[in-house]
């Protein structure tokens, strides 16, 4: 009996360990999915997609952001939203929701060239900000604006 028990416990204790050490600690789950239309993909409105990106890894400091790329059509499944249906920047929380409950979501549509910008933040909070920059240019300046709101909103549930 002494011989099973110095057996099981540590055996148990090992497959436990992983979800002891974690106990209490959660990872932040992003979904970032770049909207830009393929027919208006350019390298340029790549950059600009991956600097908004870039954005999130920069204040990932702690480690305990993970950003998952997803598709558009399947983002667009799980929305309830087919291709070619209601324009993203008019999806409410409910669409976001069923794209999955727990991340936070930003989706991005940047074409420089046409100064066309769009981006639909849902925060770890919920609750949807909208950036929409028509007939500017995306200088560095606003590019800053735009992730100075982009961040306040994703990390609101942690100000104190």
């Amino acid at each position: 009996m002494k011989f099973t028990i110095a057996i099981v416990i540590p055996f148990v204790l090992a497959l436990l360990w992983p979800s002891l050490a974690n106990a209490g600690y959660s990872e932040e789950r992003l979904i970032f999915v770049n909207m830009t239309p393929d027919a208006k993909t350019t390298a340029i409105s790549g950059e600009c997609v991956q600097q908004v990106k870039s954005y999130l890894g920069a204040e990932n400091e702690y480690g305990d952001l993970v950003v998952e790329k997803m598709g558009e059509t399947k983002l667009r499944r799980r929305a309830g939203v087919p291709k070619g249906g209601l324009p993203f920047t008019q999806w409410t929380l409910a669409h976001t929701k069923r794209i999955d409950p727990g991340a936070a979501i930003v989706l991005v549509d940047c074409r420089p060239e046409e100064k066309h910008f769009d981006v639909l933040i849902k925060g770890f909070q919920n609750g949807l900000v909208r950036v929409r920059v028509r007939e500017l240019e995306l200088t560095a300046q606003r590019l800053q604006s735009i992730r100075q709101v982009l961040l306040e909103h994703l990390w609101a549930h942690y100000a104190v």
